[in-house]
């Protein structure tokens, strides 16, 4: 795009919004956020009844401050050649979770590493009351080549994080 906003150009044809995106260190890839389904309405559940618009609670969370929850936020990862993107991954695909988390999580929960093969991202790998009770969260690590992800915050890195936090600042 120009300066004086002329010469734009669409460089995405993605079915829904893109909530948030960032761009590879190399610029071959996309980062970029959008919602995904993740519990069944209640036509779904019963197609005889499309035009049923009640909402059956089987969880706790089935509402997330003020709104009903339908959906999460996901990480998708794509690649770009500066016209489009092409092979879109949803990094939760399947899970019901959401990153960035909610109620004010962007793109800043999320991560390129320096050479664009992985992707880091909080998430609160919970559901129902342990969900509801925690504000606790995690950092994952997706790797791109191996489409695997692992919990890099251990247990031991939560115990040292809380130790650190009690003690007072020391200037050196």
């Amino acid at each position: 795009m120009n300066p004086d906003g002329s010469g734009r150009k669409q460089l995405t044809q993605y079915d829904g919004d893109i909530e948030g995106y960032s761009f590879s260190p190399d610029g071959k890839k996309l980062l970029f956020i959008a919602q995904v389904k993740t519990k069944q309405s209640t036509a779904d559940k019963y197609p005889d009844l499309p035009k049923a618009t009640g909402i059956i609670v089987t969880d706790l969370m089935y509402k997330h401050w003020d709104e009903w929850v339908t959906g999460a936020p996901h990480p998708f990862v794509a690649d770009f050649d500066g016209n489009g993107i092409s092979n879109i991954k949803d990094i939760l695909e399947g899970e019901p979770y959401e990153s960035p988390m909610r109620p004010w999580g962007g793109i800043e929960q999320l991560a390129w590493s320096p050479a664009g093969d992985k992707v880091a991202y909080t998430c609160r790998k919970k559901t129902g009351l342990a969900y509801a009770i925690s504000t606790n969260s995690d950092i994952y690590i997706y790797d791109l080549a191996t489409k695997k992800t692992d919990n890099i915050t251990t247990k031991k890195t939560k115990v040292m994080i809380q130790i650190l936090s009690t003690l007072p600042m020391v200037n050196t």
